[in-house]
């Protein structure tokens, strides 16, 4: 008589608050531990070909392995992410009155930027539909906003893409079909498109339903013939799926091929209706103006030079603290945004008490984190409990002696996720996730992953990789 032989399981180097938080997440994501045990070869990076080469539609590098949300977390992200976004959205009115002179001064706006901007958040449905993402940790009291951010350069849109390029390791392939899962996940890129032309054709002419769009794309990226058609056939389903004319046309230009004719913005002699931005820079009067009297549509536009700011979480929480808001909203905040001020000298209040910040930061450096107002891609960010007393004293004192542009936020600490490591093995990892609202649409979302080992801010320019999020039915 012969015995079976059975394969030994591999041994996963995770931690088990990381199993039991995937798991929590969904039930898939267990399974999916119990088969790469079985599959050890989902350890090795070099199963997946070509995860690594990097090209313009792919900039970044990712993580090879899924994770899989279940219909309750994604309608929880979604409730938090969307209420805090409104509330951001509605700071230059509730918090500033639309003054013009206090949004001049706060956000260091030019002379007269400021009336434009009202005038544009003034027009019906400008606000509302803004294009934003929230980034958060997942914490042992729910999900945590880091930071808000509400531009149209927002990255991470390209879901389907990634995902593709994790699915061509055929072991991970045979998961989804041997356990009948399929690769669900939504195209944040497509639903981008079908937000921006439903918004422009709700809201500006568009004569014979024709909705040329405009991405305004830095002069230096690499307008290969494959991100071109990939451009416009993306464009191409969005258009039929909402009825638009056929005829309707996508241009991939810098600022400098926007071109004004008798007082209309146009690329060559085709008119503009809608203009998303995949970098920032200065917009012609013209298309402001168009956009302020609704005769064309900006995604963001100018908007982010005051929505897009980190002190914006620093007012709402103060808003929080300070009876504000109303109490469904002073509890979303409270619940979900991270204590978080605005660093200047004086008072304030933490934990029920009157405090002097400066005292505060300096005496509990460990539990704060600074950041500059107008950073990106993790710049500047300080983290008390990862740096030296030193460190964090003369980065208190540089965030005061430039009053008001920095922010101070309560550290929160990210419940950590297993995920592939290296060319082998897998550890437990810090994760941000990227989550959009199209307008009041959940607009789906990725993660920013990397090891817990590394202390710096979880942040792609700073080593963080990306990984894809699938929807899973429970």
């Amino acid at each position: 008589m012969t015995t079976m032989q059975t394969k030994p399981l591999a041994s996963l180097d995770i931690s088990d608050l990381s199993r039991k938080t995937f798991a929590g997440l969904s039930k898939v994501n267990e399974r999916f531990l119990r088969y790469v045990e079985s599959h050890p070869e989902l350890l090795e990076r070099s199963s997946f070909p070509g995860i690594d080469d990097l090209s313009p539609l792919q900039p970044y590098p990712l993580q090879p392995w899924p994770t899989f949300v279940s219909p309750q977390t994604r309608a929880e992200v979604h409730r938090v992410n969307l209420g805090l976004t409104r509330l951001v959205r509605q700071i230059p009115e509730r918090i500033f009155g639309f003054n013009h002179g206090r949004l001049q001064e706060f956000y260091d706006l030019e002379d007269g930027e400021a009336e434009t901007l009202c005038r544009l958040m003034k027009r019906p449905g400008v606000l509302d539909g803004t294009l934003a993402r929230g980034d958060f940790f997942l914490t042992e009291s729910g999900f945590q906003c880091l930071e808000c951010n509400v531009t149209g350069n927002l990255g991470g849109s390209a879901s389907v893409l990634y995902s593709a390029q994790c699915l061509t390791a055929p072991a991970l392939r045979n998961f989804f079909s041997s356990h009948g899962i399929p690769p669900r996940l939504l195209d944040t890129e497509h639903q981008g498109l079908l937000h921006v032309l439903r918004h422009t054709l709700a809201h500006c002419p568009c004569p014979g339903g024709v909705i040329n769009l405009v991405h305004l794309t830095p002069p230096q990226a690499r307008l290969t013939d494959q991100v071109l058609e990939h451009a416009r056939g993306k464009y191409r389903d969005a258009v039929a799926e909402v009825g638009a004319n056929s005829e309707s046309r996508i241009f991939l230009v810098p600022y400098s091929g926007l071109e004004v004719d008798s007082g209309r913005v146009t690329v060559g002699a085709e008119p503009v209706h809608a203009i998303v931005e995949g970098y920032v820079d200065r917009y012609p009067e013209a298309a402001v103006e168009q956009a302020a009297v609704g005769e064309m549509a900006l995604f963001n536009g100018p908007l982010h030079r005051v929505l897009d700011d980190k002190r914006n979480l620093a007012l709402l929480s103060a808003a929080a603290d300070g009876g504000e808001l109303s109490p469904t909203e002073t509890a979303l905040v409270r619940a979900h945004c991270p204590w978080t001020r605005i660093v200047v000298s004086g008072t304030t209040q933490f934990q029920a008490c009157t405090v002097l910040l400066e005292d505060l930061l300096r005496d509990r450096g460990a539990d704060f984190v600074l950041k500059p107002a107008k950073g990106l891609g993790g710049e500047g960010v300080v983290i008390g409990a990862h740096v030296a007393q030193v460190e964090w004293e003369d980065a208190v004192d540089r965030a005061l002696a430039e009053k008001g542009r920095w922010v101070a936020q309560k550290l929160v600490e990210p419940l950590p996720l297993p995920y592939q490591s290296e060319d082998l093995g897998c550890c437990d990892h810090a994760v941000v996730w990227g989550i959009f609202a199209l307008g009041s649409a959940y607009g789906g979302g990725y993660l920013r992953v990397q090891p817990t080992h590394r202390k710096k801010p979880v942040n792609q320019s700073q080593g963080a990789v990306t990984a894809c999020m699938f929807e899973a039915e429970e």
